[in-house]
């Protein structure tokens, strides 16, 4: 396993959107995999503005390949019209899970969203409720799909 990881924006290493894309494939299949309608390496690659929404993170490992990454988009799944922007495609390599690179992810995405002027952000989350909750994230409501329950989080910036 890797002794450090770096963050960085995505829009610094468009080399990382080929894998970063794969790992979206596995990690979400349904929405991302060959029957979904989802398209990951399009979804990066709008994700690589500089100064604006939308932007993406990716962490790095020692030997320099990509091991997850998470993005602040306009709208997500579960969106009101007056909620905005969103924390989304949050994701980790299985190998590298465990050691807080989801919270380090999330906490790049809060401080670069701060520092854009942005006083609120928003997230649909399954399985990372409590990762969010720790982070002072606080639950809005659920929504569902045809298979499982999300809850929608907020985050006052501010």
């Amino acid at each position: 396993m890797s002794q450090y990881y770096r963050l960085m924006r995505l829009a610094e290493r468009p080399d990382a959107i080929g894998p970063l894309s794969e790992l979206m494939e596995q990690i979400w299949p349904d929405h991302y995999g060959e029957s979904g309608e989802g398209d990951a390496r399009a979804d990066l690659e709008r994700r690589c503005g500089q100064g604006q929404v939308p932007f993406g993170v990716v962490v790095l490992d020692d030997r320099d390949q990509p091991v997850g990454g998470g993005a602040v988009e306009p709208t997500s799944f579960g969106a009101l019209d007056d909620e905005g922007p969103w924390v989304v495609g949050l994701c980790v390599d299985g190998r590298h899970r465990g050691i807080g690179l989801a919270s380090q992810i999330v906490a790049m995405l809060e401080a670069e969203a701060a520092r854009l002027g942005l006083t609120r952000l928003h997230t649909t989350v399954a399985e990372a409720q409590g990762l969010m909750a720790r982070r002072g994230w606080c639950g809005l409501r659920d929504v569902a799909d045809q298979t499982k329950t999300w809850k929608i989080m907020v985050k006052d910036l501010g």
